[in-house]
Protein backbone atom coordinates (compact mmCIF):
# COMPACT_ATOMS: atom_id res chain seq x y z
CA UNK A 1 0.00 0.00 0.00
CA UNK A 2 1.84 3.10 -1.27
CA UNK A 3 1.65 6.16 1.01
CA UNK A 4 -0.40 9.00 -0.46
CA UNK A 5 -1.30 12.60 0.30
CA UNK A 6 -4.87 13.70 1.00
CA UNK A 7 -5.13 17.41 0.10
CA UNK A 8 -8.17 19.48 -0.86
CA UNK A 9 -6.67 22.68 -2.24
CA UNK A 10 -9.78 24.88 -2.66
CA UNK A 11 -12.65 25.49 -0.23
CA UNK A 12 -15.62 27.90 -0.55
CA UNK A 13 -17.70 29.05 2.41
CA UNK A 14 -20.74 31.35 2.45
CA UNK A 15 -21.51 33.63 5.36
CA UNK A 16 -24.84 33.37 7.16
CA UNK A 17 -27.43 35.99 6.06
CA UNK A 18 -26.97 38.01 9.26
CA UNK A 19 -23.17 37.83 9.37
CA UNK A 20 -20.14 39.15 7.52
CA UNK A 21 -17.83 36.39 8.76
CA UNK A 22 -17.72 32.61 8.96
CA UNK A 23 -15.78 29.79 10.56
CA UNK A 24 -12.63 28.82 8.65
CA UNK A 25 -13.35 25.18 7.89
CA UNK A 26 -11.30 22.83 5.77
CA UNK A 27 -9.98 19.28 5.79
CA UNK A 28 -6.51 19.16 7.29
CA UNK A 29 -4.16 17.48 4.78
CA UNK A 30 -2.81 14.10 5.79
CA UNK A 31 -0.27 11.56 4.56
CA UNK A 32 -0.15 7.81 4.99
CA UNK A 33 -1.85 4.60 3.98
CA UNK A 34 -5.10 2.88 4.79
CA UNK A 35 -3.17 0.16 6.54
CA UNK A 36 -1.00 2.35 8.76
CA UNK A 37 -3.37 5.31 9.02
CA UNK A 38 -3.05 8.93 7.91
CA UNK A 39 -1.14 11.54 9.88
CA UNK A 40 -2.04 15.27 9.63
CA UNK A 41 0.52 17.55 8.06
CA UNK A 42 1.75 20.29 10.38
CA UNK A 43 1.31 24.00 9.62
CA UNK A 44 2.86 27.22 10.88
CA UNK A 45 -0.25 29.22 9.92
CA UNK A 46 -1.91 31.34 12.60
CA UNK A 47 -5.29 30.76 10.94
CA UNK A 48 -6.69 28.08 13.20
CA UNK A 49 -9.27 25.61 12.00
CA UNK A 50 -12.82 26.88 12.81
CA UNK A 51 -11.53 30.34 13.68
CA UNK A 52 -13.96 33.12 12.74
CA UNK A 53 -12.75 35.17 9.77
CA UNK A 54 -14.17 38.03 7.71
CA UNK A 55 -15.11 37.79 4.03
CA UNK A 56 -11.97 37.19 1.99
CA UNK A 57 -9.55 34.55 0.71
CA UNK A 58 -7.11 32.85 3.07
CA UNK A 59 -4.11 30.70 2.25
CA UNK A 60 -2.89 27.98 4.62
CA UNK A 61 0.28 25.99 3.92
CA UNK A 62 1.06 22.55 5.31
CA UNK A 63 4.43 20.79 5.19
CA UNK A 64 5.65 17.50 6.60
CA UNK A 65 6.72 13.95 5.84
CA UNK A 66 8.35 15.31 2.68
CA UNK A 67 4.96 16.52 1.48
CA UNK A 68 3.32 19.95 1.07
CA UNK A 69 -0.23 21.18 0.54
CA UNK A 70 -1.50 24.74 0.04
CA UNK A 71 -5.18 25.32 0.77
CA UNK A 72 -7.11 28.38 -0.40
CA UNK A 73 -10.26 29.08 1.64
CA UNK A 74 -12.67 31.70 0.27
CA UNK A 75 -15.36 33.17 2.53
CA UNK A 76 -18.04 34.90 0.45
CA UNK A 77 -21.00 37.17 1.15
CA UNK A 78 -23.83 36.32 -1.24
CA UNK A 79 -26.67 37.86 0.78
CA UNK A 80 -28.38 40.92 -0.75
CA UNK A 81 -29.19 43.93 1.43
CA UNK A 82 -32.64 44.38 2.91
CA UNK A 83 -34.36 47.39 1.34
CA UNK A 84 -37.78 48.92 1.88
CA UNK A 85 -39.13 51.96 0.00
CA UNK A 86 -41.99 54.10 1.31
CA UNK A 87 -45.14 53.98 -0.85
CA UNK A 88 -44.55 57.56 -1.98
CA UNK A 89 -42.16 60.47 -1.44
CA UNK A 90 -43.56 64.02 -1.67
CA UNK A 91 -41.38 66.59 -3.44
CA UNK A 92 -41.77 70.27 -4.29
CA UNK A 93 -39.79 72.52 -6.64
CA UNK A 94 -38.26 75.75 -5.38
CA UNK A 95 -40.75 78.64 -5.08
CA UNK A 96 -41.65 79.97 -8.52
CA UNK A 97 -40.34 76.88 -10.32
CA UNK A 98 -42.19 74.01 -11.98
CA UNK A 99 -39.34 71.49 -12.10
CA UNK A 100 -36.61 70.17 -9.85
CA UNK A 101 -33.50 68.04 -10.20
CA UNK A 102 -34.15 64.37 -9.49
CA UNK A 103 -32.98 63.96 -5.88
CA UNK A 104 -30.98 61.23 -4.23
CA UNK A 105 -33.64 59.35 -2.27
CA UNK A 106 -31.36 56.66 -0.84
CA UNK A 107 -31.49 58.39 2.54
CA UNK A 108 -35.30 58.22 2.55
CA UNK A 109 -35.52 54.42 2.39
CA UNK A 110 -34.89 51.75 5.00
CA UNK A 111 -31.86 49.58 4.25
CA UNK A 112 -29.43 47.33 6.07
CA UNK A 113 -26.70 44.80 5.35
CA UNK A 114 -24.48 42.74 7.61
CA UNK A 115 -21.37 43.80 5.68
CA UNK A 116 -22.46 47.36 4.91
CA UNK A 117 -24.10 49.37 2.11
CA UNK A 118 -21.86 50.91 -0.55
CA UNK A 119 -22.97 54.58 -0.67
CA UNK A 120 -21.16 55.16 -3.97
CA UNK A 121 -23.34 52.66 -5.85
CA UNK A 122 -26.97 53.78 -6.05
CA UNK A 123 -29.14 53.46 -9.16
CA UNK A 124 -32.45 55.26 -9.68
CA UNK A 125 -34.34 54.22 -12.80
CA UNK A 126 -37.64 55.31 -14.30
CA UNK A 127 -36.97 59.06 -14.49
CA UNK A 128 -34.53 61.48 -16.06
CA UNK A 129 -32.35 64.11 -14.44
CA UNK A 130 -35.27 66.55 -14.04
CA UNK A 131 -38.76 66.07 -12.61
CA UNK A 132 -41.83 68.05 -13.57
CA UNK A 133 -45.16 68.10 -11.76
CA UNK A 134 -46.87 64.74 -11.42
CA UNK A 135 -46.34 61.25 -10.04
CA UNK A 136 -43.38 59.18 -11.19
CA UNK A 137 -42.88 55.52 -10.30
CA UNK A 138 -39.18 54.84 -9.84
CA UNK A 139 -37.02 51.88 -8.92
CA UNK A 140 -34.15 52.31 -6.46
CA UNK A 141 -31.29 49.80 -6.42
CA UNK A 142 -28.70 49.70 -3.63
CA UNK A 143 -25.54 47.58 -3.46
CA UNK A 144 -23.61 46.25 -0.50
CA UNK A 145 -19.81 46.42 -0.31
CA UNK A 146 -19.52 43.00 -1.96
CA UNK A 147 -21.71 43.82 -4.98
CA UNK A 148 -24.96 42.17 -3.89
CA UNK A 149 -28.00 44.29 -4.76
CA UNK A 150 -31.62 44.83 -3.81
CA UNK A 151 -34.34 46.99 -5.39
CA UNK A 152 -37.65 48.53 -4.41
CA UNK A 153 -40.18 50.90 -6.01
CA UNK A 154 -41.75 54.12 -4.85
CA UNK A 155 -43.73 57.04 -6.30
CA UNK A 156 -42.14 60.48 -6.47
CA UNK A 157 -45.03 62.92 -6.13
CA UNK A 158 -44.09 66.42 -7.30
CA UNK A 159 -46.52 69.24 -6.45
CA UNK A 160 -46.44 73.01 -5.98
CA UNK A 161 -48.07 74.71 -3.03
CA UNK A 162 -50.32 77.72 -2.74
CA UNK A 163 -51.92 79.33 -5.77
CA UNK A 164 -48.85 79.06 -8.01
CA UNK A 165 -49.73 77.51 -11.39
CA UNK A 166 -47.17 75.81 -13.59
CA UNK A 167 -47.56 76.24 -17.34
CA UNK A 168 -44.23 75.14 -18.76
CA UNK A 169 -45.21 75.43 -22.44
CA UNK A 170 -47.18 78.68 -22.02
CA UNK A 171 -50.35 77.29 -23.58
CA UNK A 172 -52.58 78.44 -20.75
CA UNK A 173 -53.18 74.88 -19.47
CA UNK A 174 -51.83 73.85 -16.09
CA UNK A 175 -49.02 71.28 -16.24
CA UNK A 176 -50.91 69.11 -13.76
CA UNK A 177 -53.86 68.98 -16.17
CA UNK A 178 -51.70 68.21 -19.21
CA UNK A 179 -49.48 65.65 -17.52
CA UNK A 180 -46.64 63.67 -19.08
CA UNK A 181 -48.56 61.61 -21.67
CA UNK A 182 -47.61 61.91 -25.34
CA UNK A 183 -50.75 61.11 -27.39
CA UNK A 184 -49.38 62.45 -30.67
CA UNK A 185 -46.17 60.44 -30.39
CA UNK A 186 -43.79 63.34 -31.00
CA UNK A 187 -41.71 62.44 -27.91
CA UNK A 188 -42.75 65.70 -26.25
CA UNK A 189 -44.85 65.27 -23.10
CA UNK A 190 -48.11 67.21 -23.06
CA UNK A 191 -46.96 69.71 -20.46
CA UNK A 192 -44.17 70.80 -22.84
CA UNK A 193 -46.07 70.32 -26.12
CA UNK A 194 -47.87 73.36 -27.56
CA UNK A 195 -49.81 71.07 -29.92
CA UNK A 196 -50.58 68.06 -27.75
CA UNK A 197 -52.82 66.25 -30.22
CA UNK A 198 -50.68 67.01 -33.27
CA UNK A 199 -53.55 68.48 -35.29
CA UNK A 200 -51.63 71.61 -36.27
CA UNK A 201 -53.66 73.86 -33.96
CA UNK A 202 -51.93 75.37 -30.95
CA UNK A 203 -53.22 74.24 -27.55
CA UNK A 204 -53.70 77.90 -26.64
CA UNK A 205 -56.34 78.18 -29.38
CA UNK A 206 -58.03 74.85 -28.69
CA UNK A 207 -58.15 75.15 -24.90
CA UNK A 208 -59.78 72.70 -22.51
CA UNK A 209 -63.45 73.04 -23.53
CA UNK A 210 -65.36 70.00 -24.78
CA UNK A 211 -67.99 71.26 -27.27
CA UNK A 212 -68.77 67.82 -28.75
CA UNK A 213 -69.32 66.31 -25.30
CA UNK A 214 -67.03 63.31 -25.80
CA UNK A 215 -65.20 64.04 -22.52
CA UNK A 216 -62.00 64.80 -24.43
CA UNK A 217 -60.78 68.41 -24.09
CA UNK A 218 -60.21 70.27 -27.34
CA UNK A 219 -56.43 70.34 -27.03
CA UNK A 220 -56.44 66.51 -27.07
CA UNK A 221 -59.41 65.93 -29.35
CA UNK A 222 -58.71 65.35 -33.05
CA UNK A 223 -62.45 65.61 -33.78
CA UNK A 224 -63.41 68.50 -31.55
Amino acid sequence: DTPRLKCTTSVSINTAPDSCSAALRYQVPSFGTCATGFLPLPTLSLLALDSIQDVGTYGISFNGFGQSCDISVTISDNTPPTLTCPPSIPLSPAPGSCTLATPDISGLVSSSDACGIDPSLTLLSGVGATLSLGTFTVSLTLFDIHGNSASCQTDLVVTVGGSFICDSDGDGINDIVEGTDDPDGDLIPNFLDTDSDGDGINDVIEGTNDPDGDLIPNYLDLDS
